[in-house]
């Protein structure tokens, strides 16, 4: 697999702004690894979260349309659990991270535009 690099959206500063992870765990590890990469993305940030936990999320997308909010996704999409563990990993894959700085990204143009 090829190694990508993170773009500008890590640099991002986002004072005042506040961000919902919302987590519906079915590895505790892998979904512990995938909460701590997002959290230290939007804390890096300057921005405030919080967390909860629900048993699905099906109905997130609706939400964030109906709302106009920035949501970033950390679905894994792998074969095996050592994939996942992987990808979830803020030291390796950071997919957490990767998904709470596509929010980051978002919420950032949406301010930008005068609409935060």
């Amino acid at each position: 697999m090829a190694e990508h690099t993170r773009g500008q959206a890590a640099a991002l500063q986002l004072p005042g702004a506040r961000f919902l992870i919302v987590e519906a765990r079915y590895y505790e590890n892998v979904g512990a690894m995938l909460h701590e990469g997002a959290r230290a993305a939007i804390e890096a940030a300057g921005a405030s979260v919080e967390t909860v936990a629900v048993p699905g999320a099906r109905a997130l997308m609706e939400m964030s349309v109906a709302r106009k909010l920035a949501l970033g996704n950390g679905i894994l999409t792998v074969d095996t659990l050592a994939q996942a563990e992987q990808r979830a990993d803020p030291r390796h894959g950071d997919k957490g991270g990767d998904a709470a700085r596509a929010a980051l990204a978002l919420a950032a143009l949406k301010r930008s535009l005068g609409a935060l």
